[in-house]
C-alpha cells in the first residue's frame, strides 16, 4: 500500500474500531485463550464486554477463562442491534470463511481471525488490536518483532529464505549494536506481542546469553511472547539454557530431521535438553516451504500499480527490525545482508525519527512507494507462490 496521507491513513478504521465495546471470541481453544490473555496482559480486557462462544454443548456447560460460554445463536439473535459496537474473533482453524459469510449476512463486518497466516489482513492482533489500542489509548504495539542475531548457519538449505547459500562472509551482531537497537525499539513501542531471535542459527552466537539477559533485565515485562528459533541440530550449552530460563524465553524448534542427517541425529537430544531444563518447546514440522526463485524472477516490466498489487498480495507484516529501523519486508533485508540487493531509504522506516502513528501505518503495510525494491526480484507469498521440499542441503552459490 502506498502512503498518500501519512499519519492519517488509518483514521477511518481507527474511528470504526474505537466504537467496539462487545468482543465475541468464537471457539473455545488455545487460540481464544491466548487472545484473552494478551488483553489481560495489556490491562485492556476490561475495556470490552468479552463473550466466549462455542457450538459445543459440553463447552457451554463449563467455564472458560473464568467466563460462561454461550452458543453462537446468542450473538446471531442480537446481531443487527448495535452492529458498530461488535467485533468477532474467530478462534478455530477450519470453516472460518463459512462463518464469516454467515456473520456478514447478519450485518456484522468487524470479523477477525486469531490465526497467524500468510496473505491475511484480518488478524485480530495485527489488524484490529494494534489499530484500536493506538486510536483509543495511544498505545503502540508490535505484533511480530523479528531480530536476526547472526547470519551464520550450520546448514545450507535450498530455497533458504534467509539466503544463507549466498553469504560468503557471515557476521554476528555485536552486543553494543543489539543494545542500541533494542533501546530505540522500546523508546517508541509500548508493548511487543512477540519478540523472537532468529538467524542464521542463533545458537551459534557466542554472546546469546548476554542478549537474552539484557531483554530479561530491562524489557521482559513489555514482551508478551519471547522465543528463539533453532534448527534442532545443536544441543545448547548450560549458559544458554540458564539465560533462556531466566528470560522466560521459549523455543521454536524446526524439525528438519526428514531431510537433514545432522538434525535427525541430534533432534531428540535437543528436545530432551530443553525439556530437562523446563524450557517450553514448540516443534515446527513442514514438508515444504516457499521458493522465491530470486535468480529466475524478473518483475521489472510490471507497472507501478502492478508491483504495488504484487506486494499487497504478499504478506504485509513480515518485517525485520535492525539498526534502529523497521524494514518493510524481512526477506528484502535478508537479501541485502547477503549482498543480493542494495538498500534504499524506501525499504525501511527509521524508528527514532518517526511518529507512533507513522510506525503503525508502516507496520500495517504502507510504504512511500507501496512496495520494496526486492519485490521486482521475488515471487512473493501471493498467487504466484512455488513450494519446494524443505531443508534440502546444497553447495554454496558463491
Amino acid at each position: 500500500m502506498k502512503w498518500t496521507n501519512k499519519g492519517h491513513e488509518l483514521d477511518d478504521l481507527g474511528e470504526v474500531y474505537s466504537q467496539v465495546e462487545n468482543l465475541y471470541i468464537w471457539g473455545v481453544s488455545e487460540l481464544a485463550k491466548k487472545c484473552y490473555e494478551f488483553l489481560l496482559y495489556l490491562n485492556l480486557a476490561d475495556k470490552f464486554n468479552i463473550v466466549f462462544l462455542d457450538k459445543s454443548t459440553k463447552k457451554q456447560s463449563e467455564l472458560f477463562c473464568g467466563k460462561t460460554v454461550l452458543p453462537p445463536q446468542a450473538l446471531l439473535e442480537s446481531a443487527r442491534q448495535n452492529v458498530k459496537n461488535k467485533a468477532i474473533v474467530l478462534a478455530f482453524p477450519n470453516g472460518q470463511d463459512e462463518v464469516r459469510e454467515l456473520l456478514n449476512r447478519h450485518g456484522i463486518v468487524n470479523v477477525f481471525s486469531a490465526l497467524q497466516q500468510h496473505n491475511r489482513n484480518d488478524n485480530f492482533i495485527q489488524n484490529f488490536l494494534c489499530i484500536w489500542a493506538m486510536y483509543k489509548h495511544g498505545i503502540l504495539i508490535s505484533h511480530w518483532t523479528s531480530y536476526c542475531l547472526t547470519t551464520r548457519c550450520n546448514l545450507n538449505c535450498k530455497g533458504c529464505l534467509n539466503f544463507t547459500p549466498y553469504i560468503n562472509n557471515p557476521w554476528d551482531e555485536t552486543f553494543d549494536e543489539f543494545k542500541q537497537h533494542i533501546d530505540i525499539v522500546f523508546s517508541k513501542f509500548d508493548y511487543l506481542y512477540s519478540l523472537h531471535f532468529t538467524g542464521g542459527e542463533p545458537l551459534l552466537h557466542k554472546n546469546l546469553p548476554r542478549f537474552l539477559n539484557y531483554i530479561s533485565e530491562n524489557y521482559r515485562e513489555r514482551v508478551f511472547e519471547f522465543f528463539l528459533i533453532t534448527n534442532g541440530s545443536i544441543v545448547p550449552c548450560l549458559s544458554v539454557m540458564e539465560a533462556l530460563k531466566q528470560a522466560k524465553c521459549s523455543v521454536w524448534l524446526d524439525d528438519y530431521s526428514q531431510n537433514v542427517s545432522l538434525c535427525a541425529s541430534n533432534i531428540e537430544l535437543v528436545k530432551r535438553a530443553f525439556g530437562d531444563a523446563d524450557i517450553p518447546v514448540t516443534i515446527i514440522r513442514v514438508d515444504s516451504w516457499y521458493d522465491f526463485e530470486i535468480d529466475a524472477t524478473n518483475n521489472s516490466s510490471m507497472s507501478e500499480e502492478e508491483i504495488i498489487n504484487h506486494k499487497d498480495q504478499c504478506n504485509r507484516f513480515l518485517h525485520d527490525f535492525y539498526d534502529g529501523k523497521i524494514y518493510g519486508c524481512c526477506y528484502h533485508k535478508f537479501a541485502q545482508k547477503a549482498g543480493i540487493i542494495a538498500e534504499t531509504d524506501n525499504d525501511y522506516i527509521d524508528i527514532a525519527s518517526s511518529s507512533k502513528m507513522e510506525i503503525l501505518e508502516f507496520r500495517q503495510g504502507f510504504t512511500n512507494k507501496g512496495y520494496v525494491d526486492f519485490c521486482r526480484r521475488c515471487r512473493g507469498f501471493g498467487n504466484n507462490t512455488k513450494s519446494i521440499p524443505c531443508a534440502i542441503q546444497i553447495p554454496k552459490y558463491r
